[in-house]
């Protein structure tokens, strides 16, 4: 699997990683005004599928080339993208999203590897989509919390963080840390199925839903020498990046509705 390795400037005090961009830049302009308002010098890190789903790639891409730049890695959508295409494609597909960027845009998200390994205070994180296991094969973005810690887990690391299943968590095993990022466009929270009922998208036995919607992004931070990792939630205006779907005719816009507004898609 690509690599790139990069030592983290000490005088970063946070690591705020995102991942499951996917297009929709709304979430990014709430970001924007959280970002700039963090307590102390903070890095911003992307853990891919920057691309296909929303109506703003462009917007998108740029956002995580400037806040970013080579703190990024691609996804499976973002691994789809780059491939290019020809003709006519809707900006939420992955050829039309790759389609409509610029050249430096388009150079920035072929250059990106699939694993970043972060140097950072004496500690080592890394940092992959998660769409691969280690040993290559391909990972369902359905997988449970619990296999994922399995997969990715990792006693050389002091934290992998993943994203992929839209569905955060920090979890440990055999001394392996793994944390999800979530979503900053939609989580994935439960499975509808065709009687109507839900079964949770993580290990719990029961579906819960919350009193809201929202959205994650991890916040991560060495205290006397201790990595300490927040999922922060946050929302943002869902309607407006709706509406810029039912403007680019997306077929499917129900489908995207029940995502953004309550966590649940169709089994």
């Amino acid at each position: 699997m690509e690599t790139r390795r990069i030592e983290v400037s000490e005088t970063v005090n946070t690591l705020l990683v995102m991942s499951d961009l996917h297009s929709f830049v709304e979430p990014l302009e709430a970001l924007d005004e959280i970002i700039d308002s963090w307590p102390g010098p903070a890095q911003v890190v992307v853990a891919g599928d920057i691309l296909s789903g929303g109506a703003s790639p462009v917007e998108t891409m740029e956002w995580v080339r400037t806040r970013a730049g080579e703190f990024a890695v691609a996804g499976n959508h973002d691994e789809i993208s780059r491939l290019g295409g020809e003709g006519e494609h809707p900006p939420y597909s992955e050829a039309g999203g790759f389609l409509r960027l610029d050249q430096r845009q388009a150079g920035y998200l072929q250059s990106l590897p699939f694993m970043l390994d972060l140097g950072w205070k004496a500690k080592r994180l890394r940092v992959t989509h998660g769409h691969r296991r280690p040993t290559g094969e391909r990972v369902s973005w359905m997988a449970k919390p619990s296999e994922l810690v399995s997969w990715f887990g990792d006693k050389e690391a002091a934290l992998t963080i993943v994203g992929h299943t839209h569905h955060p968590f920090v979890a440990e095993q055999d001394g392996g840390r793994v944390a999800n990022c979530g979503s900053t466009a939609g989580l994935l929270l439960g499975l509808q199925h065709p009687d109507g009922s839900i079964s949770s998208w993580g290990d719990e036995p029961r579906f819960e839903a919350p009193a809201r919607i929202y959205s994650t992004f991890l916040a991560i931070t060495i205290d006397d020498g201790e990595l300490q990792v927040a999922i922060e939630r946050f929302d943002y205006d869902r309607a407006k990046a709706l509406e810029r779907l039912r403007e680019a005719n997306d077929p499917y816009l129900e489908d995207r509705i029940r995502w953004l507004e309550t966590g649940l898609v169709l089994g």
